[in-house]
Formats: structure tokens, C-alpha cells, sequence
């Protein structure tokens, strides 16, 4: 039997657009800001940043701002 490995990286910028959309906004630029240059410019696409929500859910349910550290990394682009 022949097997074969996919990488995330080997993927297509449409297909993990769609995956990207699919998770939280703020963990996945979380996630992927400074990995390395493809996925920096995926996280900066309008396609996935159209709707960034700038606020988080506490464990309490409570609802607060992002981060300054988020924020800035975000802003800096």
C-alpha cells in the first residue's frame, strides 16, 4: 500500500482561507502571525479579516477587548 502525507503548507491559499474562516479569527492569527511569510499575507487577506471581531469571551461569559499585544501586531500591518 502507498501512503502519502499532506502538509498544511502544501495546501492551496483558497483551501486554508476556508479552514481559516472556519476557526476563531484572533486564534488563528494568533496562531500563524510570524510562522512564515505565506502565512502572514493569508492572515492579512480581506477574505478572512472581512468580519475580525476585536473582542474576546471570558470563561465567565463576559465579553472584553482583544488584547494589546494582539492589537498591535494586527495594527503594525
Amino acid at each position: 500500500m502507498n501512503s502519502s502525507t499532506v502538509h498544511l503548507l502544501d495546501l492551496p491559499d483558497e483551501m486554508l482561507i476556508e479552514i481559516f474562516n472556519k476557526l476563531s479569527t484572533v486564534d488563528v492569527l494568533n496562531s500563524i502571525w510570524g510562522v512564515n511569510q505565506r502565512l502572514d499575507r493569508l492572515a492579512r487577506d480581506a477574505r478572512f479579516t472581512h468580519s475580525l471581531d476585536l473582542t474576546a469571551e471570558q470563561s465567565c461569559d463576559e465579553r472584553c477587548s482583544m488584547s494589546d499585544v494582539i492589537l498591535d501586531r494586527l495594527c503594525s500591518h
